[in-house]
């Protein structure tokens, strides 16, 4: 909170990243485990206390970190995100950039359809908990309703500038429907966040105006308490459900009674503990999984996974790659199945000590995508628009497998379609029509 502090007293920019990346980074890191400590509560479920400051140290210096590089990154002048003209072009331009925001939304409608179907229809995909997708169908095929992040970011920059009409609003919310249906439907927290997020930053987006920082962080604060109660109500969250809700006081809700051994801080803390004790550390096995071996389809190559000796990623996802007797040796319990960590234990068990470098570049990263979309805007603008997005899955769910690879699958399509159909005319319209009679500029 205090880097978040700094980040807004620098630069007056409610959209800085260490706004909401400070707040998700606090609950987790820090008001989680006071709750735990208050509630005497550790002590069920870490025996050896020397192994818990340890893990504890290493969260603490790598936060320090990721907050250095974000901060690292300062912009000249007092441009921000969102406000003022992105960019200046013609309504010709706008037109084909909302022709191609469509295109982009179809298909990611559609793929939300296929799965729709793929699972029996609407009903039969939401009559059960934690219902939507299905297994077995095309990776490809499962991420392509994150185009709609990348449409709804064109579309709010055709309308930039332009006075918010009930057709835009009611398009923006079309765009991102697969996400807030699976959010409130199925109980997913990641999918509530990422459209939540892309709602607010691309209605400001076409507003061209800034939110005050007491707007933004009541909006980020309102997106936690949501998280946080499809946490404790999405066994109960989904249609036919004859479960009563419990009505639970907010702080209740925000303060866990009880320790779980599946949360992201409670795993963080095991995994580091888990990897220290053992030593052994994956070198960036992983990383080149999530680049380089998941985006080639299983029909091209059956034994990815068991080849790079990271096969436990599909096969035991949850355990960090260790062994249930290793888990018991190390911290006397197993995790159970699924159970994700953030970004500070996954790149310790990446690179051991050298996860204070990554964690360093995450914070560069996020920093430096800010500073180019205050800067320059126009693509940038989409760029920091993705990233904020998926920044729930680097917190909740570490960098090797869900942040990683949703950041590349939207920002690498992004570039190609900006490179090759929305650059050029821009560039052909900015370039200077020579006087006739005289020369043109070189």
């Amino acid at each position: 909170m205090a880097s978040a502090a700094v980040a807004y007293k620098r630069t007056r920019d409610p959209f800085h990243p260490m706004i909401y990346l400070g707040l998700m980074i606090t609950y987790i890191y820090a008001f989680l485990p006071a709750t735990y400590f208050y509630r005497g509560l550790i002590e069920n479920a870490f025996r050896d206390e020397s192994s818990l400051i340890f893990a504890q140290a290493i969260h603490i210096l790598s936060i320090a970190a990721c907050c250095a590089g974000c901060l690292w990154p300062r912009r000249t002048g007092t441009a921000t995100c969102f406000t003022g003209r992105i960019m200046d072009m013609p309504q010709a331009l706008r037109n084909n950039l909302a022709r191609l925001s469509f295109l982009l939304a179809a298909i990611g409608l559609a793929a939300y359809l296929y799965h729709l179907s793929m699972a029996g229809g609407f009903f039969e995909a939401y009559s059960r908990p934690k219902g939507g997708y299905v297994r077995g169908i095309s990776g490809y095929v499962t991420s392509l309703p994150f185009m709609t992040i990348l449409a709804t970011g064109l579309y709010a920059i055709s309308q930039q500038g332009k006075p918010i009409r009930a057709r835009t609003t009611f398009l923006m919310l079309l765009f991102m429907s697969p996400h807030i249906i699976q959010g409130t439907f199925g109980g997913s927290r990641g999918a509530a966040f990422l459209s939540a997020v892309t709602l607010t930053f691309a209605w400001f987006t076409a507003r061209s105006q800034r939110p005050s920082i007491g707007f933004m962080i009541s909006i980020l604060f309102a997106i936690g308490v949501l998280m946080l109660s499809l946490k404790v109500y999405r066994q109960t969250l989904y249609l036919g459900s004859e479960k009563q809700l419990e009505k639970r006081p907010l702080m209740e809700i925000l303060m866990p009674q009880e320790l779980n051994i599946s949360d992201a801080t409670t795993y963080s803390w095991g995994l580091i503990i888990v990897t220290h004790h053992h030593q052994r550390y994956f070198w960036g096995r992983r990383y080149l999984a999530q680049i380089l071996v998941r985006p080639v389809p299983r029909q091209l190559w059956p034994t990815k996974y068991e080849d790079l000796g990271v096969d436990w990623m599909v096969t035991r996802p949850g355990t960090g790659g260790f062994s249930f007797t290793e888990w018991k040796t190390a911290v006397g319990w197993f995790p159970q199945a699924g159970s994700s960590t953030g970004f500070v234990a996954d790149a310790f068990a990446e690179f051991s000590w050298g996860g204070l470098v990554v964690c360093f570049l995450v914070g560069l990263l996020y920093g430096t995508l800010w500073k180019r979309a205050a800067m320059q805007r126009g693509f940038w603008i989409v760029i920091y628009l993705e990233a904020a997005a998926v920044s729930i899955y680097l917190v909740t769910q570490g960098t090797a497998s869900a942040w990683m690879y949703r950041l590349l699958f939207l920002t690498i399509p992004t570039y190609l379609f900006w490179r090759w159909m929305i650059g050029p005319r821009l560039a052909i319209q900015s370039r200077p029509v020579p006087v006739q009679g005289m020369p043109p500029r070189p």
